[in-house]
């Protein structure tokens, strides 16, 4: 049987969302997901772009939060009043 790679590394995109997990976990890893508010989203938006990440890179972040926040609500029974993630300015 010829070596294959494991199942997680073989998605087409690991790479991008590994970095965006990476880069989200280190600015709101230490908060529990139920009690992130707009007011962390805004903060971490506005310090990328400050930090010279592209308003593409950071959208793609925020929409992986976005999916984030799904999953928390559909699969971990984690209520959300509303969307946290604001749209990108």
């Amino acid at each position: 049987m010829p070596n294959q790679s494991p199942p997680h590394t073989s998605k087409k995109g690991i790479k991008q969302e590994t970095y965006r997990l990476q880069s989200l976990k280190k600015a709101l890893g230490h908060l529990i997901v139920a009690s992130i508010q707009s007011k962390h989203i805004v903060t971490y938006r506005n310090v990328r772009l400050k930090d010279g990440k592209s308003g593409t890179t950071v959208l793609h972040e925020l929409s992986y939060l976005s999916q984030i926040f799904d999953v928390a609500l559909k699969d971990w029974g984690i209520p959300r009043k509303r969307s946290t993630v604001p749209p990108i300015k």
